[in-house]
């Protein structure tokens, strides 16, 4: 079997998995995901968004002091120092920063963003919202 066709069995054998576990409704649950991602948050829903994303970051670069903790990042997929964002949200981040996306960067699209460049988002909306950081 060639790779193409051996990938595109593997990839319709994980939706089938996903639509048995959630009675068909897997299709549904994936289209709110991405509706949520593509959205734009008001700044106050984009402080809260970006603060967990720093602390599971910082969760992880806690993890990864051991061999256990590498492992586990590598398992659940979570970088200590990056954080995975859309590219809606990207926009939303840069337009912080007073910097312009590439042209490449697609609202659909996931894209890695270093953790102190988001630290930075985050002081730029503490800011904004005249928020104490605690």
């Amino acid at each position: 079997m060639p790779d193409d066709e051996l990938s595109a069995a593997r990839r319709d054998f994980r939706k089938g998995k996903a639509n048995a576990a959630t009675n068909g409704l897997a299709p549904l649950f994936g289209a709110g995901g991405v509706a949520a991602d593509i959205m734009p948050f008001n700044e106050i829903d984009l402080h809260n968004w970006l603060h967990a994303k720093i602390a599971i970051a910082d969760h992880a670069r806690h993890r990864a002091r051991w061999f256990g903790g590498r492992w586990y990042n590598r398992m659940i997929n979570e970088e200590p120092e990056r954080i995975s964002v859309s590219g809606a949200r990207l926009h939303q981040l840069l337009a912080l920063l007073e910097q312009e996306p590439p042209a490449q960067v697609v609202p659909k699209g996931y894209y890695p963003l270093q953790v102190e460049h988001a630290c930075k988002c985050l002081a730029v909306l503490r800011d904004r919202l005249q928020i104490s950081r605690t």
